[in-house]
């Protein structure tokens, strides 16, 4: 189907590599991670939601406390040429909110020790900023400020799903840890 998008529109449009590359990048870069929930939901064998609405908890959190300690702290900069506004004050608000989180999941999610909910947590504090670096770049290649306003310091569903989407990628080799324990 791409290509043969890309042979009709090829005179007006001459770059068909560029086009299919930008694509089929695009729906690898959601449907991988989406494809990596299953991992997460079933990593004990059986099915547990709870550690995918952990995850969003936890982006949630980083993301929240980013933007408030940013806000409040905020003087050095983190990548100013990707997102002026982020901080190293605000990641590190981030995640001490997203490791709290990980030590308040003990009372939702029992059956998951806490060095575990706080290896998860952390992965997040770390992969979730640079997820929201990485869609800030991708948005400023295209132009776009912002993502949406209905919360502050959430640009919107689209942040929000990339921040998710970047942690997915990474939070599955928290999986080996989490089933050997059992």
């Amino acid at each position: 189907m791409l290509i043969i998008r890309e042979i009709v529109l090829w005179p007006n449009h001459g770059q068909p590599f560029s086009n299919i590359g930008a694509t089929l990048t695009g729906l690898l870069y959601v449907s991988l991670p989406m494809a990596l929930l299953s991992v997460i939901a079933y990593g004990s064998g059986h099915f547990e939601p709870g550690r995918v609405f952990c995850l969003i908890f936890f982006v949630w959190a980083a993301d929240t406390g980013a933007y408030f300690a940013g806000k409040n702290f905020g003087k050095h900069k983190l990548a100013p040429s990707i997102s002026p506004g982020k901080t190293w004050e605000g990641w590190a608000g981030g995640a001490a909110l997203t490791l709290v989180t990980g030590w308040a999941a003990g009372y939702f999610l029992p059956d998951i020790p806490l060095s575990h909910r706080l290896v998860a947590a952390g992965v997040v504090a770390v992969f979730g900023p640079l997820g929201d670096l990485a869609e800030s770049m991708l948005k400023r290649s295209a132009g776009v400020k912002d993502s949406g306003t209905f919360l502050p310091g959430h640009g919107g569903c689209s942040t929000a799903s990339m921040l998710f989407c970047w942690c997915c990628r990474c939070w599955p080799y928290c999986k080996h840890s989490w089933v050997v324990s059992r």
